[in-house]
C-alpha cells in the first residue's frame, strides 16, 4: 500500500491567506502594520518573507507592510513618510470619518487644511 504525500506547497500568489491574528492585526491598524507588531503576534522573517512571496503583503517601506488592497496613493504616501494628512487627507476621507494609519481623522486633516491654507495666503 502506497503512502499519500502531501504536495501542498502554499498558497496561490495574492490570496491574501494570512493567519488570523495577522488579519486581525490588519484590521485594527487600517491595513498598514509594522515588523515589531507582526513579530508580537507570532511571525517570524521566514514568515513574513513568504508572506510577501505570495502576495499576502506588501512591503511600504523599511519596517513597514500593508494589504495588497490599500490604495497605491497611500502605499506611496507612507513610502514618502506616513499616513495621508492636510488636503489629501480630505480627499481620503469624503465619506469617512475616522482616522487610522492610511489617513489622519476628518477633524485634524481640516485643521491642517486650516494651517497649510493660512499659510499660501501669507505668502
Amino acid at each position: 500500500m502506497m503512502r499519500r504525500t502531501n504536495t501542498y506547497s502554499g498558497p496561490p500568489r495574492g490570496t491574501g491567506h494570512l493567519a488570523f491574528p495577522v488579519r486581525r492585526l490588519l484590521e485594527k491598524r487600517g491595513g498598514i502594520v509594522s515588523t515589531s507588531e507582526l513579530r508580537a503576534v507570532g511571525v517570524d522573517q521566514t514568515t513574513l518573507e513568504l508572506y510577501r512571496e505570495y502576495g499576502a503583503l506588501q512591503a511600504v517601506r523599511q519596517g513597514w507592510h500593508c494589504e495588497p488592497r490599500i490604495p497605491e496613493f497611500v502605499r506611496m504616501a507612507w513610502r514618502f513618510g506616513g499616513p495621508l494628512a492636510c488636503a489629501s487627507a480630505l480627499e481620503f476621507h469624503q465619506a469617512l470619518v475616522s482616522g487610522d494609519r492610511r489617513a489622519v481623522n476628518r477633524a485634524v486633516a481640516l485643521r491642517q487644511a486650516d494651517r497649510c491654507d493660512a499659510r499660501t495666503t501669507r505668502v
